[in-house]
């Protein structure tokens, strides 16, 4: 018999609220993308069903080798597969090379220079960094705890919000806004906000995701991406 697939896309920005909505009426979609911490929620609502059976047949006929390494398994919960990972999208510092060029500054390549950089740019409407204070600016979080070390999580899967390594980055990311090379609009922008900002030469840094570039438009060519940043 012929499958007859109804399509619909919803803006991300309200995508949760839309899901959720579609949970409690009972005309949630049949199958739906979203983000992969997303899927381990909606399992522990006993909104979705686990894939287990999919995945064992992936396994049998060899497909699951298609994934890679790690990501198959990232997407496992309490013992189940709850979704399948078909896209991962990373997050990478990216830069104004006009901004930093202006301010007779170099591309930082630790935490330190990081902050320092962002001191010396920041001045005449220009600030160091821009952020938002949607969900997305939790990206910034989540990066600087891993890069330091630590993590939401420890390797028990247990809590590690508080740990030595985390509240070190947290405490490091907090002086962006004490030394006030942090747009204080941050706070109430849009992850749309703060790309037109970085886009308008109005920051330095500015963290996402690798389209950013491409979203720059005909200021492509004066974005730059930091490498990974080290300690010190």
């Amino acid at each position: 018999d012929d499958i007859h697939v109804t399509y619909r896309s919803v803006p991300w920005a309200n995508w949760y609220e839309t899901y959720v909505t579609a949970i409690a009426s009972g005309s949630a979609p049949d199958i739906s993308t979203g983000a992969g911490f997303q899927a381990v929620q909606f399992y522990s609502m006993d909104a979705i069903y686990p894939v287990d059976d999919l995945v064992k047949e992936m396994e049998a006929n060899g497909s699951a080798k298609d994934f890679a390494p790690g990501t198959l398994e990232a997407m496992k919960y309490d013992g189940h597969y709850v979704a399948l990972p078909w896209a991962i999208d990373l997050r990478a510092l990216f830069y104004r090379k006009d901004v930093l060029e202006a301010a007779g500054q170099k591309v930082p390549t630790n935490w330190d220079e990081f902050l320092a950089v962002s001191k010396a740019v920041t001045k005449d409407g220009i600030y160091g960094v821009v952020s938002s204070g949607d969900a997305t600016g939790m990206h910034w979080i989540l990066s600087a705890m891993i890069n330091n070390g630590g993590g939401l999580f420890d390797a028990d899967r247990k809590p590690n919000l508080t740990g030595e390594k985390s509240l070190a980055a947290l405490n490091f990311l907090s002086s962006f806004a004490t030394e006030k090379v942090l747009n204080p609009a941050s706070a109430g922008y849009t992850n749309d906000d703060a790309l037109g900002s970085f886009n308008g030469g109005k920051a330095a840094f500015y963290l996402s995701s690798p389209s950013t570039a491409d979203q720059a438009g005909k200021e492509k060519d004066k974005v730059g991406v930091v490498p990974p940043l080290t300690s010190t």
